[in-house]
């Protein structure tokens, strides 16, 4: 059994409902930061429905998180961001070809963390 085994395993196992929901997380970052700057072919932003995603899939996410018992319906955005992380990480090393994706969920945990918390305080509750 390989590393990549491995984790895909331990995510089905322990964060079942989490699992899924970081699949739709991982490719609506992708989405978003791949529609930067481009635009339909009627000179429609394609960002904003792209974030729009990206925000469904992060709360969706952050439920399933309390779902799967990892984090307190109470919990502060701040452990549900430290939660986000260390599953993401589990799902990258199982996962690594959505650079784009975790590269972006890095920064907006990291350099934007303030807005992130917000949006997820918005978001859960």
């Amino acid at each position: 059994m390989n590393e990549k085994d491995v984790c895909l395993a331990s995510l089905q196992r322990h964060v079942p409902h989490t699992f899924v929901a970081m699949q739709h997380l991982v490719m609506a970052m992708d989405d978003y930061v791949k529609s930067m700057g481009k635009k339909t072919i009627f000179g429609k932003e394609k960002a904003p429905a792209a974030y729009e995603k990206y925000l469904q899939h992060l709360q969706r996410t952050c439920l399933a998180l309390q779902r799967d018992g990892q984090v307190s319906p109470s919990a502060t955005s701040e452990e549900i961001i430290l939660k986000l992380q260390s599953v993401l990480a589990l799902f990258k090393r199982a996962f690594p070809n959505w650079p784009n994706a975790y590269m972006y969920f890095e920064w907006s945990t990291t350099e934007d963390k303030s807005n992130t918390a917000g949006l997820i305080t918005l978001l859960v509750g």
